[in-house]
């Protein structure tokens, strides 16, 4: 039989373990290798960085405030039924917002092009833009897309395009100059055309008063181009039309409204020849005063209704 004694068990020693604890947790250095800088040479570090932060913000304060960096006048080109002025407020607009909180865009350095690029077409639709600086000048210069029509919504007038396209809004005093220009003066050069500077424009009118964006297609171009059709034709008739109407909700006929004071019904989507011949037999066979009539419809072929 083998006897064992009994496991020696040891005591606690709490001091001794926290001591090593306390040892393990600190870092070792060797106090004759540090990493401090001498104090001379920390307050010359601190110095030159104090130095090179004032003249930074001296020198963007210079650069953002001088005023030979700064664009005060802008130059408009090329218009031609645009007026300037308009064109100018926009760049103007844009040249006073705020950048940076307390800088404007008409800063050359805060300028950018593609920016007041997109603001100009909000309000227009041009065939071609460029934007250049020549400080401290803006120059835009602009080729515009030709108008053949007003398109009025509501109190809004339009310029169309020949594809529909609304360009811009006009103001009721430029609307009444598109339409009824300033009459040309003499004296005139035998055979010269006393027309010039008259522009072909049709007006149009929805009745339904729409909401319109500027580059919206207001009327489709085929559609447009029978409507100015028609009107072409009325006049080789001597007849001359006011203004158009229609509401695209109900349909594509429209309502072309005469000097003499009766109204015409017709079909843009229609033949617009067929229409045109129907209306000057009813004038010329069943109607010779025309001063009597209220209206004549052509919409339904070679049935013409008129009263």
């Amino acid at each position: 039989m083998v006897f064992s004694a009994a496991p020696v068990r040891k005591r606690r020693n709490h001091a001794r373990r926290v001591h090593l604890s306390r040892y393990r947790a600190r870092s070792f250095q060797n106090p004759y290798f540090s990493n401090r800088l001498p104090s001379h040479w920390r307050t010359l570090s601190l110095t030159a960085a104090g130095i090179g932060l004032g003249v930074m913000v001296a020198l963007t304060s210079f650069l953002l405030t001088s005023p030979r960096f700064l664009l005060t006048s802008v130059r408009i080109e090329g218009t031609q039924t645009i007026r300037p002025q308009a064109i100018r407020s926009v760049v103007e607009e844009y040249l006073n917002k705020d950048r940076w909180l307390f800088f404007k865009a008409r800063h050359r350095l805060l300028f950018q092009t593609t920016a007041l690029d997109a603001e100009l077409r909000k309000q227009f639709v041009f065939e071609q833009v460029e934007i250049a600086l020549k400080p401290p000048e803006v120059v835009v210069s602009v080729a515009e897309k030709t108008a053949v029509s007003l398109w009025s919504s509501g109190e809004h007038t339009y310029l169309l395009d020949a594809r529909g396209i609304a360009l811009r809004e006009v103001s009721l005093d430029e609307r009444t100059e598109l339409l009824s220009p300033p009459p040309l003066y003499g004296p005139f050069r035998a055979g010269q055309d006393t027309s010039a500077g008259t522009l072909p424009l049709v007006a149009c009118e929805d009745t339904s008063a729409q909401p319109v964006a500027i580059g919206d297609e207001l009327l489709p171009e085929v559609r447009l181009a029978s409507i100015r059709q028609f009107v072409e034709r009325l006049k080789t008739l001597g007849i001359s039309v006011e203004r158009c109407a229609t509401d695209p909700r109900i349909g594509t006929w429209m309502t072309a409204f005469t000097e003499a004071g009766y109204a015409v019904l017709f079909d843009p989507a229609l033949p617009i020849d067929s229409q045109a011949d129907n209306l000057a037999v009813v004038l010329r066979e069943r109607v010779p005063d025309p001063s009597r009539l209220q209206y004549v419809d052509v919409r339904f072929g070679d049935y013409v209704y008129y009263k």
